[in-house]
């Protein structure tokens, strides 16, 4: 499935795999490294030692554990830090701490994030207004809705359920792109 996505044009896999042990995560964490190398970045949520070992490109911070980025970073320098944050306060903590990338949400509801109430896109109107680095809107986002999401100010979309629950993971990914870079092309010719 993720080698559909990515051949689809998804250029950012994450994982996300908080019930697996560690060699359990490693061992996936392997197995997509060989499918997205030079194909699309690679992030392991959490688990820096992960990333290193399988030479990820970033490693995403949950957003109760933005105390650890700043250490995390003068460790793991060569890696890109993403952090989900779920308003504007949290947001410009984690860009103080050397975000590279900002993860808002939750944008609509999310069958992953049941307990947060959705935010709506002017989270990412809010989020955008105030930060200098790229924010990608998540949170039950589909084919649907994802174009509010990037005309509010978003870099990008991230999602679960609208590819791996798809009859058709590999067309789901490649009308989600297709979406994105037009709402991307609006934008842009919108703001001139």
């Amino acid at each position: 499935m993720v080698s559909d996505a990515v051949d689809s044009g998804v250029n950012v896999i994450q994982i996300r795999e908080r019930q697996l042990d560690f060699s359990a995560q490693l061992k996936l964490a392997k197995t997509l490294r060989e499918v997205t190398y030079k194909r699309a970045l690679l992030f392991i949520n959490d688990q820096s030692e992960i990333a290193r070992l399988v030479e990820a490109d970033g490693i995403q911070i949950p957003e109760q554990n933005l105390e650890v980025m700043r250490e995390q970073k003068n460790q793991y320098g060569d890696k890109y830090f993403s952090c989900s944050v779920h308003g504007l306060k949290t947001a410009q903590s984690a860009t103080s701490l050397g975000a590279d990338l900002l993860v808002a949400g939750t944008i609509f509801h999310s069958a992953s994030h049941q307990d947060l109430p959705p935010s709506g896109v002017n989270l990412i109107k809010l989020i955008t207004s105030k930060s200098d680095i790229p924010v990608v809107g998540i949170g039950g986002i589909n084919v649907n809705n994802a174009n509010l999401v990037i005309q509010s100010g978003a870099d990008g979309v991230a999602v679960i359920s609208e590819i791996t629950q798809s009859p058709n993971p590999k067309i789901a990914a490649a009308d989600l792109v297709k979406v994105v870079q037009e709402s991307w092309a609006l934008r842009r010719s919108a703001n001139g």
